[in-house]
């Protein structure tokens, strides 16, 4: 990239200087030999990111009283470091407060480990031990008056589990207590938890260990084990907004087969195969002019059917393309990762392919291919967000193309930020882009979001259980994944193997670690159900999968396996500490320095991943999987000042596409392409277990769903249904009357940006 850059930069002097028109390529190729050429020109440099190496700690202090207080006084080197933002923690939690993450108050009296880590390199660190003296304020505590138990029914299955939680009173009253059961070869109780043994009827008691004058008791019968219920498919939808395609170009589409629920198996169906044909993915490829007409039928009932897809075959009369002149123009991308093909960093399998596109697109159009990282007060998150919709309020974008997340687009666009791409994607787009990234990026009608293209090589699978492959073999627990590939991990077999590996594991171990809401999407998903439904426009939040993935959650938090105050689990916590087997989390975290780092466990560090299993009422055929690696999309900024006037958008987003349609089109006549060897190598590069390998690359396009069901927040954490799944599931706070209380605003958001009509 850098000799390109080079190449071009000359070439723009010399136009300038000799006042004539560019475009002409000189016939000196600079070859440069310890940054410096043979006619005597310099190497351009580029910068390069530098991370922290060291963390020094000022200030600190060996012992203080409760109540006292004192400020630490960091310093990450070295000077010139990009980002010195420093995660200050304390453990155990609860003996001092950590405030503007530097200082430090005595809570109560305790030793403590205070880490100070940089967020850019988290393996960069600085431990402080500290002792806290003195008496803590004792906590008030209430004693109850009276117990009530509460529960969703009264009746449980044979090898099923019902919830059972205390009220207690007055208001804020202990609810600590012993758990009895009339009868234990009916049914057990623990911790709440009831679990059906046999036919028949017992009492379960709840004693209170601060007053046992205080109990409660709540009759549960234990019945026969039903059939699962099986929801049987009602109708298709297709999802798919082209109408038309070029002979020899393809369409992805998509069936979404309701009600939500129902297995979302279908067979495809070409009425007129000599005009367009669809594989058994809904992959449609035109063949020749006229119009084809593409159906689904449902797996489950052949009487079950789409209506007709119509799809015009048209011949690529395009002739040749003129390409605009944009006078050696920068156009600069920013970006979160490399995507310089050229750049020593670049790791993508596209490498050849995309270094020849890039090459070539710099040609036609006469300009440069900038790639720059976001500055320092930009970092990701928040402040990257207000960052972009600032520079554009003064009129001064720092770049022709942002990659944001997909929940940002909406502020985005009420403030002039990006660019509406609906015209400009008809027109140069040629149908080319995942139904995904379209559906995601299409807000209000309009699409905002550059065609990537559909790219073969695309992994669909991406959160899910990931797991410490040493301690699942030093423990001798059975293969997460292994059972998926088998073909039997459904609810009951996931709430099985946790408990069985929370028994092999040692004292202080925990099997599952990782936010609730993670969990609680990826089951919902598994059963082919979707909480933010782009095609029909609805939330589906109240149907059973969800709540049957959230009381699952209950049970097994009550059990004892999932971590007692769960965490996001992706920079801290007890799966990175070594002490959980498995955390929710995406593929990237794996050997990834700010997340799972290579030696997060020391030598022995090994990753395996399991999706999220399904319901008991459905199977591995009828599973899916959320795609997401969709959640950020690339944008046009609209308020570019050092774009000259004659430099039109639609100009700019033709080289976008033409960079990624080049790109495929290269890997595709390369005779030694193979897109499923290369999803495997991808794959290989993280995970480390070969069952674990075959399980993530069982997904395909045909078997994800598109589920937005937080992309349009700011966050992920700025949605209420990541607080409502942890209240649920760790607070035990009633399923209804949580997501209720957020339902309203929820729904009105999504729909003022998804909703039919929007």
């Amino acid at each position: 990239m850098r000799k390109w850059i080079a190449f071009m930069l000359v070439l723009f002097l010399a136009v300038v200087a000799i006042g004539c028109g560019g475009g002409e390529t000189p016939e000196h190729v600079h070859k440069f030999v310890d940054g410096i050429c043979e006619c005597g020109e310099k190497e351009p440099t580029t910068d390069v990111e530098v991370k922290p190496t060291e963390i020094k700690v000022s200030g600190e202090k060996a012992e203080i009283e409760v109540g006292e207080e004192f400020d630490l006084t960091i310093e990450v080197l070295p000077a010139d470091a990009k980002n010195k933002n420093v995660r200050v923690v304390a453990n155990p939690s609860g003996i001092v407060e950590i405030k503007d993450n530097k200082t430090i108050k005595g809570l109560k009296a305790g030793e403590v480990t205070i880490t100070v880590s940089a967020v850019a390199a988290p393996t960069v660190k600085k431990e402080i031990k500290l002792t806290v003296k003195g008496e803590e304020e004792a906590p008030v505590i209430i004693n109850p008056e009276s117990f009530t138990l509460r529960a969703a029914k009264s009746e449980v299955e044979i090898g099923k589990s019902l919830n059972l939680s205390i009220d207690a009173l007055p208001e804020g009253a202990k609810k600590d207590a012993t758990w009895e059961s009339s009868d234990p070869s009916i049914a057990t109780v623990n911790n709440g938890v009831v679990k059906g043994i046999a036919l028949g009827k017992v009492t379960i008691t709840a004693t209170s260990t601060l007053v046992p004058t205080v109990s409660a008791t709540y009759e549960v019968t234990v019945i026969e084990t039903s059939d699962p219920v099986i929801i049987k498919p009602e109708s298709i939808d297709i999802s798919g907004s082209e109408t038309e395609i070029y002979e020899g170009a393809t369409l992805q589409l998509r069936a979404n087969v309701y009600p939500d629920g129902a297995n979302q198996g279908v067979i495809w169906v070409s009425m007129k195969p000599e005009i367009a044909t669809v594989n058994e993915k809904g992959l449609v490829t035109g063949v020749s002019e006229g119009t084809a007409y593409i159906y689904a039928i449902s797996v489950d009932d052949e009487e079950v059917q789409s209506s007709k897809y119509r799809l015009k075959i048209k011949k690529d009369n395009s002739g040749p393309v003129t390409y605009p002149d944009m006078q050696g123009y920068n156009i600069v991308f920013m970006i979160n990762t490399k995507f310089d093909p050229y750049g020593e960093s670049y790791s993508g399998l596209d490498k050849l392919a995309r270094q020849q596109a890039w090459t070539e697109v710099q040609k036609l159009y006469n300009c440069v291919l900038v790639e720059q990282s976001f500055p320092a007060d930009a970092s990701w998150g928040p402040a990257r967000h207000k960052w972009i919709v600032s520079q554009a309020e003064v009129g001064q974008a720092q770049a022709d193309f942002f990659q944001v997340p997909v929940g940002w687009l909406g502020s985005m666009i009420a403030g002039n930020a990006i660019a509406d791409v609906t015209s400009y994607y008809a027109k140069w787009g040629k149908s080319q882009m995942s139904p995904v990234q379209k559906a995601a990026s299409t807000i209000q009608g309009k699409l905002y979001g550059v065609s990537e293209g559909t790219d073969p090589t695309i992994l669909y699978a991406d959160l899910g259980i990931y797991y410490n492959v040493g301690m699942l073999e030093r423990y001798k627990i059975e293969s997460p994944a292994k059972l998926f590939n088998e073909g039997t991990w459904n609810y009951s077999t996931f709430q099985k193997w946790v408990e069985s590996a929370q028994a092999l594991l040692p004292e202080g171990h925990i099997t599952l670690a990782g936010h609730p809401y993670y969990y609680w999407l990826g089951l919902t998903n598994a059963a082919g159900v979707k909480i933010a439904d782009t095609v029909k426009g609805t939330i589906n939040i109240y149907n059973n999968a969800p709540i049957e993935a959230a009381s699952l959650l209950r049970t097994i938090y009550l059990s004892g396996a999932y971590e007692k105050s769960p965490t996001w689990g992706e920079s801290d916590g007890e799966f990175i500490a070594g002490k959980a087997l498995c955390s929710s989390g995406f593929r990237w975290y794996c050997g990834a320095d700010n997340r799972w780092a290579p030696d997060v466990w020391g030598e022995d560090t090994r990753f395996g991943y399991v999706p999220f299993p399904w319901p008991d009422s459905s199977s591995k055929e009828a599973t899916r999987v959320n795609t997401g690696g969709e959640e950020v999309v690339w944008t046009m900024a609209t308020q570019r000042n050092e774009r000259p006037g004659d430099i039109k958008e639609e100009d700019l987003y033709r080289v976008m596409v033409d960079l990624f349609r080049m790109t495929r089109e290269i890997q595709a006549k390369d005779p030694t392409f193979d897109a499923e060897a290369i999803k495997k190598q991808v794959v290989e590069k993280s995970l480390d277990d070969p069952e674990s390998v075959e399980a993530m690359l069982y997904f395909d396009v045909d078997k994800a769903v598109v589920d937005v069901c937080h992309l349009f927040f700011d966050s992920i954490s700025g949605s209420p249904l990541t607080t409502n799944a942890y209240n649920i599931v760790v607070g035990g706070v009633d399923y209804t009357q949580s997501q209720s209380e957020d339902y309203d605003t929820y729904e009105n958001k999504f729909l003022s940006l998804y909703g039919a009509g929007a």
